[in-house]
Formats: C-alpha cells, sequence, structure tokens
C-alpha cells in the first residue's frame, strides 16, 4: 500500500525537478516523538525505545527522519519547515510541519528478569509496544501494529538488555515501514521502445538504499481526480543492471504497453516497492 498523502509532494517536486538533490527529497519523511509509557519510574526506558526506533529507521537509509524526542529537536523541526514553508502543505504550529507522517508508540510492558547466580549477573528482558503511523495532514491512523519481542540473552546492565530484546523485533518494524510506507521513485527516461511497448527505462534510485541487480518494482499511475491523486499499478520492472551513480537501467517486465500509453507525462508514473 502507497499512502496517498505523499502524492502531492512528489509530483510537485517531479515539476521542479532537480538532480542535486532529489534522493534526500523523495524519501518519506517520519516524525518520532518520545514514545507513551505509564510507567514514571522507568521513564528513561521508554526514550531509550524511542531513539533505538529511530536509529533503526535512520540505519535503514529508507527514511528521513524527524526526531521530535526532545523540546529542543521539536523547535528545530518547526524551524526547518517554516523555513520550507509552502501554502499546500502548511500544518498546526504543534506538528512536526515538515513530517509527512508521524510514528505514534505505547509502550504496554517492559519486563526485567535479574539473574540470580553470583557467577552470572546481569538481567533478561521483553518488551511489547504498539506502533501507528499518522497521517499529519488529516490525522489519519493509516496503520497499526502490536509488537512482542523475545525474552533477551542475559546482558549486564537493563539498558542493554532492553537493547538486546528490540533488536528482535527490528525486522519485523522494518517489514511494517516497508509495508505502508513505500519510497517511489521516478522514471528519468525511456530507453527502448519495442512496438509500442516499452521495455527499458532509466530510473534515479539512491544507491544507498541497497538495491541490486534484480530487484523488482511496481510501475504505479498516479491519476489527478479533483484535489486527489488515485495510483494505480500499471507494470512491473526489474533493474537489469547499475549505470552511474542512483541511475540504474531496469527491463519493463510487465504493463509495458501500459507506460507506452503515458510515455508523454511520465512525470505521473513512478516506480514502487
Amino acid at each position: 500500500m502507497i499512502l496517498l498523502f505523499r502524492i502531492r509532494l512528489i509530483l510537485s517536486f517531479l515539476i521542479l525537478f532537480n538532480a542535486n538533490n532529489l534522493s534526500s527529497q523523495k524519501l518519506p519523511i517520519v516524525g518520532v516523538p518520545t514514545f507513551a509509557y505509564m510507567e514514571p519510574i522507568q521513564g528513561n526506558l521508554a526514550n531509550h525505545i524511542s531513539e533505538f526506533i529511530i536509529n533503526l529507521l535512520k540505519n535503514s537509509g529508507k527514511y528521513t527522519i524527524v526526531d521530535m524526542t526532545s523540546e529542543e529537536q521539536r523547535l528545530i523541526a518547526l524551524d526547518r519547515s517554516q523555513a520550507n514553508y509552502k501554502a499546500a502543505n502548511w500544518l498546526q504550529s504543534n506538528a512536526a510541519k515538515n513530517a509527512e507522517v508521524i510514528l505514534g508508540g505505547e509502550i504496554t510492558s517492559i519486563k526485567f528478569i535479574k539473574s540470580a547466580a553470583p557467577a552470572q549477573p546481569g538481567y533478561r528482558a521483553a518488551v511489547t509496544l504498539s506502533l501507528k503511523l499518522i497521517q499529519v495532514e488529516t490525522s489519519e491512523i493509516v496503520a497499526s501494529n502490536n509488537f512482542a519481542s523475545r525474552t533477551s540473552e542475559l546482558r549486564l546492565t537493563p539498558e542493554t538488555a532492553l537493547e538486546s530484546s528490540m533488536e528482535s523485533i527490528s525486522p519485523d518494524i522494518i517489514s511494517f515501514f516497508k509495508k505502508h510506507i513505500a519510497p517511489v521513485f521516478p522514471i528519468f527516461k525511456i530507453n527502448e521502445i519495442k512496438k509500442e511497448t516499452v521495455t527499458k527505462i532509466t530510473c534515479e534510485i539512491p544507491i544507498v538504499l541497497g538495491f541490486q541487480t534484480g530487484s523488482k518494482f511496481k510501475l504505479v499511475l498516479y491519476e489527478q481526480i479533483g484535489d486527489k491523486s488515485i495510483p494505480q499499478i500499471i507494470g512491473e520492472a526489474r533493474i537489469a543492471k547499475h549505470i552511474a551513480e542512483d541511475f540504474w537501467l531496469l527491463d519493463v517486465t510487465k504493463g509495458g504497453n501500459n507506460l507506452y500509453s503515458h510515455k508523454e507525462n511520465l512525470n505521473r508514473v513512478l516506480c514502487s516497492e
């Protein structure tokens, strides 16, 4: 599923195409505040989990993260968003105005087991939490999921035990984001046409995202209906080879005739995971 609220930003950006900052501009922008937790004594642990997920998303290379876990970071984000003000994307002052989606988190439990063995001191930990993706512009909850970690291996401190337990659900969190917030990439040009069917295209895909030869993408057409952009999958493509920098040659494996019919307005067709 591709989040519709990203479309206006992407399409308006493509009209103002700038190859120098394309890679950074098209990644989904996610604001992450401190997660809610009802145990004030362990408030620092809630911060620890929030920071863990921020680093997890940053290290994936697929998202631009707005750190909202402190008042200082919140004000920095607001100042930056005001400097990049666009009327179509103007949000309330108490929100992460330059974020497209907010990751809301609620920690439902953190459990520790302290080792009683003198020869092997330390802690084991387990955590359960729920995550929600909230569209900033409308406050709509677009996706939610519950996560429960495995009990960690024995660690020397509660913090390291907690981090170990979080690592067990890291792949699930990344899968959750990949399912609901898919980065999209513009078609730079058509390379080959055979019998009114597009067979090869060039897309600009940041090399830091780790895609390789054989990676598959959907070809998604965005039709403007009133004030909404409606996505429609019209084909599929697969990376054939790396050309240079962030440019990749893709073989169109399905829907090349559909892409041919939109060859005059390629800015409405994007590649998506």
